[in-house]
């Protein structure tokens, strides 16, 4: 008797376990559907997002610079405060950053050559969700 009531406790146990592994799977497939790549229309500047952990928002920046020639990749905030700047010259640029989850809604990238004639802009938003599915049952 009492077999039969553990293995009826650990079905439904299981049961749950996996119902829970589902739903988190598929928001976090749905949440990877949302916001994954950004890039302008000759191609050259890329802006992916590519996931997050406790604390940090990741984005990999990726720019075609064949010929070589100085470029500056700045972030503002909503604000329009500078939280990063700098000058490269790669030809194959391609460079993750992490920004602090909760510290921003709004992010800017602008890439511009040294002169700044050329410049690509990108807005990001960013809107985080927890998802907590809890559920209880009487056994």
């Amino acid at each position: 008797m009492k077999k039969a009531a553990l293995n009826k406790v650990a079905n439904k146990f299981f049961a749950g376990s996996l119902v829970a592994a589902a739903l988190f799977l598929s928001v976090n497939a749905h949440a990877a559907n949302h916001i994954t790549k950004v890039e302008n229309n000759d191609n050259k500047v890329q802006i992916k997002y590519t996931g997050s952990n406790d604390e940090y928002l990741n984005f990999t920046v990726s720019y075609s610079n064949p010929t070589g020639n100085k470029f500056d990749l700045t972030f503002y905030d909503e604000s329009g405060d500078v939280i990063y700047s700098n000058t490269f010259k790669d030809q194959n640029f391609v460079k993750r950053f992490s920004v602090p989850k909760s510290a921003y809604q709004k992010l800017t990238v602008v890439v511009s050559n040294a002169n700044g004639v050329d410049q690509k802009k990108f807005d990001i938003a960013i809107r985080t969700k927890q998802v907590d599915d809890v559920k209880i049952s009487q056994l």
